[in-house]
């Protein structure tokens, strides 16, 4: 395993990958919808905002005023305020993003032990020669990458979310290809690399 060009590569697709792929798995930007609330008959205030979540955040982030007034200045007031949602016990939180949660964290920490494989196999002399190393990596990048798009179509899958899928869903995919092709080159490196 060793030197070799297919699993420095792999290295630098793994990275470029994990950072894409922490960004969206952090980031409160899986789901995001506009919104605008008239005044009703228990509350007389307007709301225009976003609401947008992610895995692990709930946020809203909206402007709120009196709804008898025609000027939108007067009393308004911007919130913006984001709540996780394994802290609050009144956020209802679907099987599907617990499902997702899972997934996403199945693939984060196989995609880790890929990288400790990798860098195993590249820095001790005693891993060299060693052609199980990239073959259990490969497989476990592979698995990962699985797990992370299985994730994705499990959460983009939820009626609630189909039209207001936003660029953190987006990345995880993407991050999610790019270790399907990381693992395909490790395998390649592995088989060709006698």
């Amino acid at each position: 395993m060793g030197g070799s060009i297919t699993i420095k590569i792999s290295l630098i697709l793994l990275v470029i990958g994990l950072i894409i792929f922490v960004i969206g798995f952090a980031a409160p930007y899986w789901y995001s919808h506009d919104y605008e609330i008239g005044p009703s008959v228990l509350d007389s205030h307007r709301y225009k905002g976003t609401r947008h979540t992610g895995l692990w955040l709930y946020c809203d982030v909206y402007d709120r005023w009196d709804g008898r007034s025609p000027n939108r200045k007067v009393g308004r007031v911007h919130v913006d305020e984001c709540r996780e949602f394994l802290a609050y016990d009144h956020l209802t939180i679907t099987s599907e993003l617990r499902a997702t949660q899972f997934f996403e964290t199945m693939g984060l920490i196989g995609l880790v032990a890929t990288f400790v494989l990798l860098m195993l196999g590249l820095c001790m002399e005693s891993c060299h020669d060693r052609r199980i190393l990239p073959i259990i990596a490969s497989v476990l990048c592979l698995a990962s990458a699985g797990s992370i798009i299985l994730g994705t179509i499990i959460y983009g899958s939820a009626e609630a979310h189909q039209d207001y899928l936003s660029w953190a869903f987006a990345l995880t995919i993407v991050s999610g290809v790019i270790f399907v092709v990381t693992g395909f080159i490790i395998l390649v490196g592995a088989i060709v690399n006698k």
